[in-house]
C-alpha cells in the first residue's frame, strides 16, 4: 500500500514549484492582455456644434444663403499712399568733427646697429651655496606604509599602526 501511496501522490516540492510556476503564468498573461486591451485605439463619437444648447436669452440668426455670387459687383481696390518719412528734426543734429591733417609719413632713417653692453656684476658670486635641506623630526620613526588586514568576510582584523 505504501508504494501505490507515494506513485498516485508526487512528492511537496514538484507540486510547490508546479503551482508556483501556473501562478506566475496567469499574472504575466493577465499583464499582457490588459496591455493589449489598453494599447487598442478608442473610438468616441464627438457630437460638435450639434450638442450645443445656448442660453435662454442667446438669438441666432443666419444670413440667408445667395444663389448667385457671380452677379455681385467687386469693388475696385484702393491703393493706400505710403507713409511720409520724417525728417528728424526734433533730434539733436551733431556738427561733424573737423578732420586732423595728416601729416605724410616721415622718411626712416637706418637705425644704428644695437650691440650688448658689458657691465661688471654688482656682487661677486661666491661658491658656497645655501642649505636648502628640510629636517622631519618625529618621535617615532615608519618601517613602511600603514596597510590594516582584513579577513575573508570583509572584517578588518589589524589596525592600521
Amino acid at each position: 500500500m505504501l508504494s501505490a501511496y507515494s506513485v498516485h501522490r508526487p512528492d511537496s516540492v514538484s507540486a510547490a514549484l508546479g503551482i508556483h510556476f501556473l501562478v506566475y503564468c496567469a499574472v504575466g498573461a493577465c499583464f499582457a492582455f490588459s496591455l493589449y486591451a489598453l494599447l487598442q485605439p478608442s473610438s468616441i463619437s464627438d457630437s460638435g456644434s450639434a450638442a450645443y444648447k445656448p442660453l435662454p436669452a442667446t438669438v441666432v440668426t443666419h444670413e440667408p444663403l445667395r444663389t448667385n455670387d457671380a452677379a455681385l459687383p467687386i469693388a475696385p481696390v484702393v491703393a493706400i499712399a505710403p507713409e511720409s518719412r520724417t525728417t528728424g528734426s526734433s533730434m539733436l543734429q551733431l556738427e561733424p568733427a573737423p578732420q586732423p591733417e595728416l601729416k605724410p609719413p616721415p622718411e626712416l632713417a637706418p637705425q644704428p646697429e644695437l650691440r650688448p653692453t658689458l657691465t661688471a656684476p654688482s656682487q661677486p658670486r661666491s661658491g658656497r651655496r645655501p642649505n636648502r635641506d628640510v629636517k622631519i623630526e618625529s618621535s617615532k620613526r615608519r618601517s613602511g606604509p600603514c596597510i590594516p588586514g582584513y579577513d575573508g568576510s570583509g572584517a578588518q582584523t589589524r589596525p592600521c599602526g
